[in-house]
């Protein structure tokens, strides 16, 4: 099998892993990955927010949109430059996203469980060295934008 064929095999296994937890509280998957970049960073852009999340501009515009409008978070314009519009979590999100805060945690203990805490240590750090080289060698602007790794509840 190709490696990029693993990959996305695992990513798909992560993707359902976090599904299924956030069916319950009516959210898609894309819309908890915000309210996560925004816990670790409010008041984003949505350029800053896109790039993050591996999202082009058109389909967070249309997944931002749905959250506004079910209360979740909201935009208001930056204080440094009123032309920029930031994105900040509302108090529903946030209560959300704190009740649905244990999911990296969760994910964490299931993959140290069947990995090894040393396997999956390897795994982050190879991880990380392959989203910072980008493609061809060179640095991707998406890495140093990505939120940080979660490793055991931790930010590595």
């Amino acid at each position: 099998m190709h490696l990029s064929n693993l990959i996305r095999g695992v990513h798909r296994c992560v993707e359902d892993f976090i599904a299924q937890r956030v069916k319950a509280a009516g959210l898609s998957v894309e819309q908890y990955r915000i309210l996560e970049a925004l816990h670790q960073s409010d008041g984003r852009s949505m350029g800053s927010l896109a790039a993050a999340l591996f999202v082009d501009a058109p389909t967070l515009t249309k997944i931002v949109d749905r959250m506004v409008t079910s209360s979740l978070v909201y935009r208001a314009p930056d204080s440094n430059d009123r032309r920029k519009v930031l994105l900040y979590t509302a108090q529903k999100g946030a209560q959300v996203f704190m009740d649905l805060s244990s999911i990296e945690t969760d994910l964490h203990a299931h993959l140290e469980r069947e990995l090894g805490r040393s396997d999956l240590g390897h795994l982050t750090r190879t991880l990380h060295r392959i989203l910072e080289s980008g493609p061809a060698g060179q640095v991707s602007a998406r890495a140093s934008t990505a939120p940080e790794v979660i490793s055991g509840g931790r930010a590595i």
